[in-house]
């Protein structure tokens, strides 16, 4: 498969870039298949990779690790603190903090443990009481179907894709949506609207022209049933079961509610058929009509 790269347009700022270098160097030293995930990928890749507006803030960085067992999940943790440039945090037990050589800021890192560590249902439990569990569905797709970051002129950090990141925002939203006050519903939105305009004339024209035909030729709904699409080639049925349920009647108001969460207030009901416009179109991309 031909692996995609993501040029920036814009720069990342000096601590992000030296943060994806370390945390890059050490799991390479070790092994460890991993991908950047979460809101910052968002922003990078609308942002930073295709000129779109800034969405939603966020200073975190997460990351996918694949490891075996809680036993491998620490070793991951140890070695990056080894390096000098990451310490663990006190309270959090999946985040580490790193402190930029160059500009002595602090960033928090979250890890997330996928792979042989899930559960048959995708599901981790996490120590020391096994109390808190979340599901980890969608990373090993949004491994197999990254794209690369390219930091400085021959590194680049594996991020996942649009429909990756779409993937996995669905997951982490039907998993903790009331946890998180809509988060995840309103980064996947941002994935939604923009995706039209981060997509080359060949992929709006040549590799899916149903959907500029059916939606005559206007990129946002054609880009949003494309994502859709892209979602349906990498998911399994065990996935595609929680989509169904993620985009059920109910569950559909509560995406919907959680994806405008952020616009409160900007001509609200236009907004809001927009959505819904975007959504009815994933949707279609998704499954057969």
């Amino acid at each position: 498969m031909t692996t995609s790269w993501l040029e920036l347009k814009r720069p990342l700022e000096p601590h992000v870039a030296g943060l994806l270098r370390d945390l890059d160097e050490a799991l390479q030293i070790q092994g460890v298949p991993y991908l950047l995930s979460g809101a910052m990928a968002r922003e990078i890749l609308l942002h930073h990779g295709h000129g779109c507006a800034s969405g939603r803030k966020t200073t975190d960085l997460d990351f996918g690790v694949t490891v075996r067992d809680w036993a491998s999940y620490e070793a991951v943790r140890a070695a990056l603190v080894a390096g000098g440039r990451f310490r663990k945090d006190g309270k959090e037990t999946q985040r580490v903090i790193h402190t930029d050589a160059g500009t002595g800021l602090d960033t928090r890192v979250d890890l997330m443990p996928f792979g042989g560590i899930a559960g048959p249902d995708g599901s981790i439990t996490w120590p020391p009481d096994g109390t808190h569990v979340m599901h980890v569905l969608g990373y090993e797709q949004a491994l197999a179907s990254a794209i690369r970051l390219r930091i400085g002129k021959s590194r680049g950090i594996p991020m996942a894709s649009a429909a990756g990141q779409a993937l996995l925002k669905l997951v982490a939203h039907g998993d903790r949506a009331i946890r998180t006050r809509g988060r995840d519903a309103a980064d996947f939105y941002e994935l939604l609207r923009h995706h039209g305009g981060t997509l080359t004339d060949e992929q709006l024209f040549d590799a899916y022209p149903e959907a500029m035909a059916r939606y005559e030729f206007r990129p946002e709904p054609a880009g949003a049933w494309i994502l859709g699409r892209q979602v349906a080639e990498m998911v399994d049925g065990r996935l595609s079961q929680w989509l169904v349920a993620i985009l059920a009647p109910g569950a559909r108001d509560r995406l919907l509610d959680g994806m405008l969460r952020g616009y409160q207030g900007i001509e609200p009901d236009a907004r809001a058929s927009e959505a819904d416009v975007l959504l009815a179109a994933f949707e279609r991309g998704l499954g057969p009509d």
